[in-house]
Formats: structure tokens, C-alpha cells, sequence
């Protein structure tokens, strides 16, 4: 389980250590990435915050590809172009590169609209593509909070 430094697991989390194990006990998953998004929206618009990354061959590449690439302090577009590149290797989609050629991170964000064969929801990987072991979570523990000034 990785947690940025502005994550943190809080009293209810030792008091219930369940909260925070769920993406272990998923036996579908090798790599869980946290989102804020429900699963109807584009499974690989995931946050860098928290993940948890099983020991398995998927979880393995898609780390060392997405430190790989690591450039800046916005991490998104290597962990998106990662994500979406294991999806393409599984036969999930179609994937070309397209997050490289949006040049600005609004632009990224908005890429499933400008770019249809991007837009597949979590829940169409699960069903459509159950070898792929990726899933976005919206993990209860660690808990986030951006630091202030």
C-alpha cells in the first residue's frame, strides 16, 4: 500500500483494520489506484495519492512504467499513459499515446470526451476484460488532505 506524505491512516483505521484492507481482499485486483470518480466514468482517471499494488506481474509493470516516465511534479500523465498502455497491451482498448498529445492537464482530464476510444468505465473493464487486473478505488483508508500553505 503506498500514501502520499498528505495521506494518512487515522484512529478508525487501527480501531477497524478492514477499512483499509479492502483492496487486498479483492482477489480480482492486482492494482488498485484511488479515484474520486464513480465506476461509470473512464476506468484510468486514477490519482497517484494512494494505491495499493499487489506482488504480481501486472502491478510490477505498470509501477516500473509509470516511475519510468515520472517527469515533474504532475504525475498524472505517466500514471494515465501507464495505466492505459497495460489496458491496451490486455486488449481493453485502443490506446495510441493519445494522453501525450494533450498538452495541458485540463486537457488530459477532459481526453475521454475529445477522444472516444478512451472513454471505458470501470465497470466496462470488469466486465469486458476480467484478465486485466486493474480496478480504481475509492479507498476509506488512507485518508487524504491536501496540505495547506
Amino acid at each position: 500500500f503506498y500514501a502520499d506524505l498528505d495521506s494518512y491512516f487515522d484512529a478508525a483505521s487501527f480501531a477497524d483494520p478492514s477499512l483499509a484492507d479492502a483492496p487486498h481482499r479483492d482477489a480480482r485486483v492486482d492494482y488498485a489506484a484511488f479515484t474520486n470518480s464513480g465506476r461509470q466514468h473512464p476506468f484510468w482517471n486514477v490519482k497517484g495519492c494512494a494505491f495499493y499494488a499487489r506482488d504480481a506481474p501486472l502491478a510490477r509493470r505498470l509501477l516500473d512504467r509509470w516511475i519510468a516516465d515520472r517527469c515533474g511534479f504532475k504525475d498524472q500523465y505517466p500514471l494515465w499513459h501507464s495505466v492505459l498502455t497495460e489496458a491496451g497491451d490486455a486488449g481493453c482498448l485502443e490506446y495510441s499515446n493519445e494522453i501525450y498529445g494533450m498538452l495541458s492537464y485540463e486537457a488530459m482530464k477532459r481526453g475521454a470526451r475529445e477522444h472516444p476510444a478512451l472513454d471505458v468505465s470501470a465497470e466496462a473493464v470488469e466486465r469486458d476484460c476480467p484478465a486485466f487486473r486493474f480496478a480504481p478505488y475509492r479507498f476509506d483508508r488512507p485518508v487524504h488532505r491536501s496540505v495547506g500553505p
